[in-house]
C-alpha cells in the first residue's frame, strides 16, 4: 500500500480545525464517534482471471485502478460484520509491522478491517470480507482553503506466489464532494504494487506511515457542500489473506512530492526517453523545531506488469541548500540517497528537486513515486503520498513523402514514396495502427517497417510501437484514375493520449506548430529577462490567412516583443503569411516584477485551413524568483564626539531585495577607542538579532553604538553588509574651554568704553553738519 492519487497542493502548515469534521484522530472517548462503520463481501471466483477489481483484470480495456467506490466491486452487508476497531495504547497482537509505532500520535489509532493473528491467512481474509468507515460533514465558509490531513499505515497479506493484481488485498481512500458529485481525492494500492516502499515479514506486506493531504479548494468546494471521507481495506479475492490499515493524524514533519506534469504526452529526449522532474516539499507542522531533517528519495518505479527496457533511472538532484549523500550515478536504477536539510522551524516549509528518466521502449502506463520518507530528531518518520504520473502514446501520421493530392494519372510514384506514423509519446503505443485510405487505382501500400531498432524490421498492424519509433510503409504504382476523395493516413493506439492528430489528408494544407522551448524557465525579480518562442509551418501549403503567433499569461513585467521570420529575419506581424517550412521567432523580454512563484505560460498559433490542431498550443512554466539585497547605512552614527563624554548612535542593515536573505551579515569595525557595538534588533518584530542571521524581505536590522571616547583623533568607521560596504568618519575632540564671566570692574570699563564710543560718533556727526 501507499497513498496515491491527485495531490491538490502543498502547504507550509496545517490550517485550523475543520468545523464539522469529527474525531479524525480517533481520540474521542466514544470509539468511531462521527464515523459510520461498514462491512462488505469481496467478489471471488474459481477462475483466477475473474473476481476482485474489474479494472485490473487481464484484458480490461483500458486497464485502470479504481477511482471510485463503484470500481471496487464490493457488496455491502450488515455493519455488525465490520472488523474495524479503535485501539487505545500500543497495538501488539495485531501489529504485523514490527517497525511501526502504533499509535504514533496521541493515545488512539483506528484499524480498518481485521488484523488479528500472526498469520496473513487469518480471519481478515477468509470469507472474502472487507471493512470500511466513512464520514460526511458540512462545509462552512471558514473551512474553504483548509485541509483534510491524516496518515495511513497498511499491513496487507500476500502469498509467497502473489495473486494477480486484481485479486490482491488492498487499501482504498476517497474524498468526494457529495453535493457536486465530484471527487477531490482518490487512492488505491494493492499488496506488493510496484513503486511503493514495501517491507515484508511472514507473508505480510507493510509500509511506514503515509500522508493523505486534501485541500478544500474554493474552486471545487462551496459553503454548504457535503464532503464524504471513505476508507476501505479488504482481504484478497481468493478469501485467504487479510488486509488492514491503521489511521491517525500526524503532528510534526510531512513531505509531499509533485511531478512537473500529471501526464507525459510527449517524450522529452530524442531517443524516446522521458525526463520526469519531482519537486519535494517538506514541512514542519508541529510546534517545536526539528533538527536533522532528512528526506530519502528513492528512484520511482514503472507501473506493475510493464514490459520493455527496464525501470526509471537517476538523472540529477538539486538539494537547494541541503546536503545529499549516497547520490547515485547517472543511469542508476536504485538509490540509497539521503538529503539532510538541518533544522526546520515550526510552520516552515522548503523544497528540493530530483529528476529521473523513463527509458525508451517501455510499455508502462505510469511512473509511480511512492517512497520518500522524511525524518528528524525526535519526530516520527512519515512517507508522502504516492505520485502517479501518466505515460501515454501519441501516434502522429506523416504524408510528406507522398505525391501532393495523391499524384497524377499516368505518372509513377517516386521510388521513395511512403507514409509513416511516429509515436511521439512517452510510452509504447499498444495495439497501434498505421494505414492509408483512398489511394488512386493502380497504387498500393507495401510491407511496413519500424525503426528503431536499427536496422529496421518488419511491422504489422495492431502491434507495439515504442516511444520515438516510426512505422514507415512504402507506396508504389502508377495512378490509373483520380481517386474519388483525397488519400489520407490514419493512425492510433489503445493508449493514444491525443486522438485529435491521428489523421492526415494528402490535400496541401498549412500546419502551424508552436514551440516554447526558447523561454527560460526561471526569471529573477529586477533582472532583465530574455527569451523567445517560435511558430513554424510544418505543413504542405503556405499559411496565408488568419495567422497568429503569441503567448499569454506571462509573469508581470514580461512582454511580447518583435517577431521575425526565417530565412531572412524580416519583420513579421500577425495576419501575414508563413510559407511552408519557414519559422516565426518572437522575442519575450522585460524586467520581472515582484510576483514570485510558478506561472503557466500559454503559447498558441493559428492559421486558416490548419486541420492538425494538436500542435497549435503549448504550455511551459516560468518560475519568478527573488534575490535578497542587504545594504548597510551608517547615517545614524554621529560624525563628532567629545573625549570623556558619553556617545550614542546606531547603524542599520536593510534587506531591500525581493527574497529573504539567509545568514545575512551586518557588522561594523574600527570604532573610536572607548566605543562598542551594542545589541541589534530586527523590525517590525523588535526581536533580538545577531550577525550572521536571516533578514526577511523588507525587514531592517538596527544595531546600537555607544560608549565614552577615551582618545582624541579621527577614525574611519567601516560597516559591512552582505551586499555592500560603507564608511563614515568620526572625530573625537577636546572639551571646549568655558567662556569667562566679566568682573564688576571689567563691566565698568566696558560701559565707559561704550559711552566714549557713542560720544565720538556724536561729535563726528556734528562736524559733518
Amino acid at each position: 500500500m501507499a497513498i496515491s492519487g491527485a495531490l491538490l497542493s502543498m502547504h507550509a502548515a496545517h490550517s485550523q480545525t475543520i468545523a464539522n469534521l469529527q474525531n479524525l484522530d480517533f481520540e474521542h472517548a466514544t470509539d468511531f464517534q462521527g464515523w459510520t462503520r461498514k462491512a462488505f463481501t469481496v467478489e471471488g471466483s474459481a477462475n483466477t482471471s475473474l473476481g476482485g477489481i474489474p479494472g485490473l483484470r487481464p484484458g480490461a480495456n483500458p486497464k485502470h485502478s479504481p477511482v471510485s467506490f463503484a470500481d471496487l466491486n464490493l457488496t455491502e452487508v450488515a455493519a455488525s460484520d465490520s472488523k474495524s476497531a479503535v485501539i487505545r495504547g500500543a497495538a501488539v497482537n495485531d501489529n504485523n509491522n514490527a517497525g511501526l509505532s502504533v499509535p504514533s500520535w496521541g493515545s488512539a489509532v483506528a484499524r480498518i478491517h481485521s488484523g488479528t493473528g500472526a498469520s496473513p491467512s487469518g480471519t481478515g481474509g477468509s470469507g472474502n470480507r472487507s471493512s470500511g468507515i466513512s464520514q460526511t460533514f458540512l462545509v462552512t465558509a471558514a473551512d474553504i482553503g483548509k485541509r483534510i490531513t491524516f496518515a495511513a499505515a497498511p499491513v496487507l497479506g500476500e502469498p509467497s506466489t502473489p495473486h494477480p493484481d486484481h485479486r490482491q488485498a488492498y487499501f482504498f481512500v476517497s474524498v468526494t464532494n457529495k453535493t457536486k458529485g465530484t471527487t477531490l481525492y482518490t487512492a488505491f494500492n494493492f499488496a506488493g504494487e510496484s513503486g511503493v516502499n514495501w517491507q515484508s515479514v511472514s507473508g505480510w506486506k507493510f509500509t511506514g506511515w503515509q500522508l493523505v493531504d486534501v485541500e478544500l479548494e474554493a474552486a471545487k468546494v462551496d459553503a454548504g457542500d457535503e464532503i464524504t471521507i471513505e476508507v476501505i481495506a479488504a482481504g484478497c479475492a481468493d478469501g485467504g489473506h487479510a488486509g488492514y490499515v491503521y489511521l491517525d493524524v500526524p503532528k510534526g514533519l510531512e513531505v509531499v512530492a509533485t511531478a512537473d506534469k500529471p501526464t507525459y504526452q510527449l517524450h522529452t529526449n530524442p531517443d524516446g526517453s522521458t525526463n520526469v522532474v519531482y519537486t519535494y516539499t517538506y514541512s514542519n507542522t508541529g510546534n517545536t523545531a526539528v533538527d536533522n531533517v532528512t528526506v530519502k528519495p528513492t528512484i520511482p518505479a514503472l507501473s506493475s506488469g510493464a514490459s520493455g527496457a527496464g525501470n526509471t533511472s537517476f538523472v540529477s538532484v538539486d538539494p537547494s541548500g541541503g546536503t545529499c549523500t549516497g547520490i547515485p550515478a547517472v543511469g542508476d536504477i536504485s538509490s540509497s540517497m539521503a538529503c539532510n536539510f538541518g533544522t526546520l522551524q515550526p510552520g516552515q516549509s522548503k523544497t528540493f528537486t530530483m529528476t529521473v528518466q523513463v527509458p525508451p521502449g517501455v510499455s508502462a502506463d505510469k511512473v509511480i513515486n511512492g517512497s520518500y520518507p522524511v525524518s528528524g530528531t525526535g519526530a516520527n518518520t512519515i512517507d508522502g503520498p504516492v505520485v502517479r504520473s501518466n505515460l501515454v502514446a501519441d501516434m502522429v501520421p506523416d504524408t510528406s513523402k507522398l505525391p501532393s493530392g495523391g499524384g497524377s494519372v499516368g505518372i509513377p510514384y517516386p521510388a521513395d514514396a511512403s507514409f509513416s506514423c511516429t509515436n511521439q509519446g512517452s510510452t509504447a503505443a499498444t495495439n497501434a495502427t498505421c494505414s492509408v485510405a483512398d489511394l488512386p487505382p493502380g497504387v498500393t501500400a507495401g510491407q511496413c517497417t519500424i525503426a528503431p531498432p536499427t536496422p529496421a524490421i518488419n511491422w504489422s498492424q495492431n502491434s507495439l510501437v515504442p516511444a520515438g519509433s516510426t512505422v514507415t510503409c512504402p507506396v508504389s504504382g502508377t495512378p490509373t484514375a483520380t481517386p474519388p476523395s483525397p488519400p489520407k493516413v490514419t493512425t492510433g493506439a489503445d493508449n493514444d493520449g491525443d486522438p485529435s492528430n491521428n489523421e492526415k489528408a494528402l490535400n496541401p494544407e498549412p500546419d502551424v506548430k508552436v514551440d516554447l522551448a526558447g523561454l527560460p524557465h526561471t526569471a529573477t525579480v529586477g533582472v532583465p529577462y530574455n527569451g523567445s518562442f517560435t511558430c513554424q509551418n510544418v505543413g504542405t501549403a503556405d499559411a496565408t490567412l488568419g495567422t497568429s503567433c503569441k503567448v499569454d499569461n506571462l509573469p508581470s513585467g514580461l512582454t511580447l516583443g518583435a517577431c521575425t521570420i526565417d530565412p531572412g529575419s524580416a519583420t513579421w506581424v500577425a495576419g501575414t503569411a508563413i510559407p511552408v517550412g519557414q519559422t516565426v521567432t518572437c522575442q519575450v523580454g522585460g524586467i520581472p516584477a515582484n510576483n514570485k512563484g510558478q506561472h503557466t505560460v500559454d503559447g498558441s498559433t493559428t492559421t486558416t485551413g490548419d486541420t492538425n490542431l494538436g500542435n497549435n498550443t503549448a504550455q511551459t512554466q516560468i518560475t519568478v524568483v527573488g534575490v535578497p539585497h542587504v545594504v548597510i547605512d551608517l547615517g545614524g552614527i554621529p560624525p563628532t564626539g567629545t573625549i570623556n563624554v558619553p556617545y550614542k548612535g546606531s547603524f542599520t542593515c536593510k534587506n531591500d531585495g525581493s527574497a529573504d536573505a539567509p545568514n545575512a551579515s551586518c557588522t561594523i569595525a574600527n570604532l573610536p577607542s572607548g566605543l562598542t557595538q551594542g545589541a541589534c534588533t530586527i523590525s517590525p518584530t523588535g526581536s533580538a538579532w545577531s550577525s550572521p542571521a536571516d533578514i526577511p524581505e523588507g525587514e531592517v536590522v538596527t544595531c546600537a553604538v555607544s560608549g565614552t571616547p577615551d582618545a582624541l583623533g579621527k577614525t574611519t568607521v567601516t560597516g559591512t553588509a552582505t551586499d555592500n560596504q560603507a564608511t563614515s568618519e568620526v572625530k573625537i575632540g577636546n572639551t571646549p574651554a568655558p567662556t569667562p564671566v566679566p568682573t564688576l570692574s571689567e563691566w565698568s570699563l566696558i560701559g565707559l568704553t561704550s559711552l566714549m564710543a557713542m560720544f565720538g560718533i556724536g561729535r563726528l556727526r556734528r562736524r559733518q553738519h
